[in-house]
């Protein structure tokens, strides 16, 4: 996933570097002849080629290690701002309203990452009756994205249940989002687009996408997807935030396994 091409080619780096100065340690001189220099890189060719393992290994390390600097400090953050994660306000929320599990999730519809995400979140939602989700638009994609997050956020207003539909589909289109497709992807979900436009204009919309640009940055996200999940338990009355535990960040596209994984680490005893 994304995440781990990024610390693979790290670790690939990394590797090279250390096979580069042994290469400089055991020589009297820095200065290789071209033939010296193709023999380290020989080296280096072979043994990767010979042990892709150790790549994998040096990798999952790395990524690890990352994670578990940004668990750090999402835990010293995310009590900060919790009732601004925690509670829909003005983003869309599906699934358990009292799930005990509330799973918050940066996106944006132009984000690849995020369509391989989704699939984990709606096979969570379909298994996992006590998951509650938080969807919160982050448009880093330019205008279009910013277009095509206003249009989620219109559709919730317009019908909870036809921006679940609108939502999937989205999440579903390899095509570039333009505003035409998007609207058409309205128009065939069962929305009122006429009236989805001008719900558009509404500028509380404006705010929520501050808002959330104001969140991601004090949680250090530098892009989509990104998930905070914790154990919340709610009012039943108002479905607002009254404690939570156990918050756990997952800072981008992960596997299935390590993404059930933070929802059990969420979930706690």
């Amino acid at each position: 996933m994304q995440l781990f091409r990024h610390f693979f080619r790290v670790a690939l780096f990394c590797f090279l570097g250390i096979f580069t100065s042994v290469a400089i340690a055991q020589s009297s001189s820095t200065d290789f002849s071209p033939a010296q220099t193709e023999a380290i890189q020989k080296i280096v060719h072979d043994y990767l080629v010979n042990n892709p393992q150790v790549l994998v290994e040096v990798a999952k390390s790395l990524q690890k290690q990352e994670q578990d600097k940004w668990q750090k400090e999402a835990a010293k953050t995310v009590p900060e701002i919790a009732k601004k994660l925690f509670n829909g306000g003005t983003s869309p929320v599906v699934g358990n309203p009292d799930g005990n599990v509330t799973i918050v999730e940066f996106f944006d519809y132009q984000c690849p990452h995020c369509k391989e995400m989704s699939a984990f979140v709606n096979g969570l939602l379909k298994t996992d009756k006590d998951i509650r989700v938080v969807y919160k638009v982050l448009p880093i994609f330019g205008d279009d994205s910013k277009f095509d997050v206003t249009a989620g956020l219109a559709a919730y207003v317009q019908s909870p249940e036809k921006f679940s539909a609108f939502h999937d589909a989205m999440m579903k289109l390899t095509v570039p989002l333009t505003p035409a497709v998007t609207l058409k992807v309205a128009s065939e979900v069962g929305l009122n687009v006429k009236q989805l436009q001008a719900d558009m204009k509404n500028p509380m919309f404006g705010v929520e996408i501050q808002e959330n640009y104001e969140l991601a940055k004090k949680l250090n996200l530098t892009g989509t997807p990104a998930f905070i999940m914790a154990r919340v338990v709610y009012d039943p009355k108002t479905h607002k935030m009254v404690s939570f535990k156990n918050p756990v960040l997952v800072p981008g596209a992960v596997d299935e396994e390590t993404f059930l994984k933070a929802v059990a680490e969420a979930r706690g005893g």
